[in-house]
């Protein structure tokens, strides 16, 4: 039997005892219900740079053409989903909190997705045959997204942490939301336009 112990991590409990995962799940499900925030937004999308970063070396590194495939969709459905909470909820939000220092960040970076969004396209047909050629537009697209990550970090997120901490922890919030809306339900492989 573990002893029962908890403590609080960024405004979410965590606890382990005999109930094991299931506790677990319980009282996050209670930390995030009773007004603890997920993290602001600019520490969610920094997170999910990161794992973007990594998605792209485990396709570096497959020793196989499944595990290239496997890392790639990975890749792919982390990228449109990221890019879509973007669109629908953080751009919106930065050009709300500053028009002015936020529309010509928030319009090069939509123009940056949608070419991400070109490139996923034509890499999704040259898919059903992981070859040099794949590997080399899967390193273009990789520039393409780190370039626009260090931009966005550098220039839209300066914008972002003017807003002030509770409305970024609520931002965080809506975004975390409708990210895990779109990993359950699935991203609809259509729809890769983006607002303007």
């Amino acid at each position: 039997m573990l002893p029962r112990t908890s403590q609080i991590v960024s405004g979410t409990a965590i606890a382990a005892d005999e109930a094991g995962t299931l506790k677990v799940r319980l009282q996050l499900q209670l930390s995030v219900t009773g007004g603890a925030h997920y993290m602001d937004a600019t520490e969610l999308l920094t997170k999910d740079h990161e794992a973007v970063r990594q998605l792209f070396e485990e396709f570096e590194s497959g020793e196989s053409n499944d595990s290239k495939l496997d890392a790639y969709e990975d890749l792919r459905q982390q990228l449109l989903i990221h890019a879509r909470i973007e669109e629908e909820i953080f751009y919106p939000a930065i050009r709300e909190a500053d028009p002015g220092k936020a529309e010509n960040p928030v319009k090069e970076a939509l123009t940056e997705h949608q070419q991400v969004k070109q490139m996923l396209a034509k890499l999704d047909e040259m898919a059903a045959e992981v070859d040099a050629d794949f590997d080399e537009s899967v390193k273009q697209l990789a520039k393409s997204v780190e370039h626009h990550v260090q931009e966005e970090e550098n220039d839209i997120f300066r914008v972002a942490r003017k807003m002030g901490k509770q409305q970024l922890g609520e931002l965080g919030d809506r975004l975390q939301q409708r990210k895990n809306e779109l990993m359950n339900a699935g991203m609809d492989e259509d729809d890769q336009s983006a607002p303007q």
